[in-house]
């Protein structure tokens, strides 16, 4: 017997509504329910949900999910799909009171032993990256997006680099000091382009100056894009020196839109074809899952890395042929048979 699919999706400017709405589109999913939580600081409803018809409604508020729906969305499923969690304890009792299976493609550093789980509930997890003591499972990768807008810049047009600040993660997680400390010491010319989400100062505090050289250009937006495409037009690479994490969506779409990635030489980084920025043990980071290590690159390395770029652009050529060949490698079309899999599995 074939178990029906359902998935918990979001709609916010975040990636947990990139994930979730791209998954709902990409794979044949029965039914939907469609989580909204009212907070001003994230804009839900950016996207039209994808077939509305299959599609139910729950609010979140207070840590706690109410739906008059809910009955409705788990009347049409054998199965639930969710990122990074269940919501509420009480929805995982319900689940699991109705015999229907879980499965949460989790975060390791936004795990911790209270997360909202079933008896049956399987883990899987996103890249290699694993913490001591998350649940055992599977890695099963992210698919990359099903409709990238962006075209990345000629090889020999002047050197264009973004950086996705995105909202500020705890510790710094994109290594959005890092970059600006390494401005100083670029030696060529290049534009280098910082995108934030949390607002005017966020990045830049106001009167601070960058102490540029005449040699780099930085545009700074700290309100976000309504197209997130918008982020890599026109670019050549993209600069994330990542602290710690496992999933990071920017590279994956970057990936997709053929620019080239610079990012910390550490798990998991080279798990992407990236360009390795050397780095070294930094200090300790508290995030939801405990304490964990985190890593370090120097400035300098950051700063020789984009002067690379410019003496040598066969490395944007060879960047470009890996990209295309990862990329096509993870489209919902390739992966789609793994997430079969893995929900008509016994768990």
């Amino acid at each position: 017997m074939t178990l029906r699919t359902g998935i918990f999706i979001r709609s916010t400017a975040r990636g947990l509504a990139t994930q979730t709405q791209e998954a709902w589109r990409g794979f044949p999913f029965d039914a939907a329910l469609h989580i909204t939580d009212g907070n001003p600081l994230w804009p839900e409803n950016l996207w039209p949900v994808h077939r509305p018809a299959d599609t139910y409604r729950a609010v979140l508020e207070n840590g706690r999910l109410y739906s008059e729906e809910m009955d409705q969305f788990l009347d049409q499923v054998d199965i639930v799909f969710s990122v990074e969690t269940l919501y509420d304890q009480y929805v995982a009792k319900r689940l699991q009171h109705r015999g229907i299976r879980t499965v949460v493609q989790g975060n390791c550093e936004l795990w911790r032993p209270s997360q909202p789980q079933t008896n049956g509930t399987k883990w899987v997890w996103p890249t290699p990256w694993r913490l001591p003591g998350v649940p055992e499972g599977p890695t099963i990768p992210v698919p990359v997006a099903m409709d990238c807008s962006a075209v990345a810049a000629d090889i020999d047009e002047p050197l264009v680099v973004v950086h996705p600040a995105g909202h500020r993660a705890v510790g710094d997680r994109n290594g959005t000091d890092l970059v600006l400390a390494a401005l100083s010491a670029v030696r060529t010319d290049v534009t280098l382009r910082i995108i934030g989400q949390d607002g005017k100062g966020s990045i830049v505090r106001p009167g601070k100056q960058l102490g540029l050289p005449g040699n780099v250009k930085v545009e700074v937006l700290e309100t976000g894009l309504a197209d997130r495409w918008a982020i890599y037009d026109g670019a050549h690479a993209v600069l994330l020196p990542r602290r710690y994490g496992g999933l990071c969506l920017p590279v994956q779409e970057a990936l997709q839109a053929g620019v080239v990635p610079l990012m910390t030489d550490c798990d998991p980084n080279p798990w992407w074809p990236i360009i390795p920025i050397p780095a070294s043990k930094g200090k300790g980071q508290r995030v939801p899952y405990g304490a964990i290590e985190t890593w370090s690159a120097n400035p300098r390395h950051i700063a020789r890395r984009i002067d690379e770029l410019n003496w040598n652009r066969q490395l944007l050529v060879d960047g470009r042929k890996a990209a295309a060949e990862w990329t096509a490698a993870h489209t919902w079309e390739a992966l789609g048979p793994m997430y079969h899999d893995l929900f008509q599995s016994r768990l």
